[in-house]
């Protein structure tokens, strides 16, 4: 079973100190067994816990301690913070060997533009999931798209250009171009897997533009290996 927990961070909780942290929410309210921290982490008023305290901790109230060991790419210490940088810039490569994954987003598959259909393009908009994941800056990007029933590479077209840097979730615009289109439709539960920022966003003066660039994205991004 996995359960996320949220605390709110208020003024009269940021004063709460490391042991009464542990004693009275890890012990006697999720009652932990095992706890996990990174490498540099500390906790309780004015930063006072850490994980040799914590380990000291954890042979009295008897949970185990694991602490995640520093993590380092190209003499960089990898940290939220970078990954997070690396999104907003849109070096999605950059973050995913940082994250040792491809990052991803989860969201609902709607109707696509029917001026593509029409020339057997089929696309989808999709709906995310997760108001609070990381959307990377607008562009298009070489992705994966899975299913319950279709799997297929892609291009992706994020586009929000209306509202700058203030990225309104509900008013995202993002679609997506599958090269398989079988086992797609509408209604559909994705996860979307980003390998690379293929270009810039770009306006076309008409329908048959817009499809002649995306011939020549396909073309690119089929030939990447992901």
């Amino acid at each position: 079973m996995h359960n996320l927990i949220i605390l709110t961070f208020t003024k009269e909780f940021s004063q709460t100190t490391s042991i009464d942290f542990v004693r009275n929410i890890l012990v006697n309210k999720l009652h932990a067994r095992k706890i996990v921290i990174g490498f540099n982490h500390q906790f309780g008023f004015n930063r006072e816990g850490n994980f040799e305290y914590l380990d000291e901790l954890g042979k009295f109230y008897n949970f185990e301690v694991e602490e995640i060991p520093e993590q380092d790419l190209h003499n960089e210490t990898v940290s939220s913070t970078l990954i997070r940088k690396a999104l907003q810039d849109g070096r999605i490569q950059r973050a995913n060997a940082y994250l040792d994954h491809l990052y991803f987003m989860m969201g609902k598959l709607l109707e696509g533009s029917a001026e593509l259909k029409e020339k057997n393009m089929n696309t989808f908009m999709v709906q995310l999931d997760e108001e609070c994941k990381l959307v990377p800056p607008d562009g298009v990007y070489a992705v994966r798209i899975e299913s319950s029933t279709a799997s297929s590479k892609g291009i992706l077209n994020i586009k929000n250009s209306r509202y700058g840097n203030d990225r309104r979730f509900g008013d995202m615009e993002i679609e997506f171009f599958p090269f398989i289109a079988e086992g797609f439709t509408a209604g559909k539960d994705v996860t979307i897997y980003f390998a690379k920022r293929v270009r810039d966003e770009l306006i076309f003066s008409d329908i048959s533009n817009l499809e002649d660039q995306l011939r020549k994205d396909r073309i690119l991004v089929e030939e990447m290996i992901y």
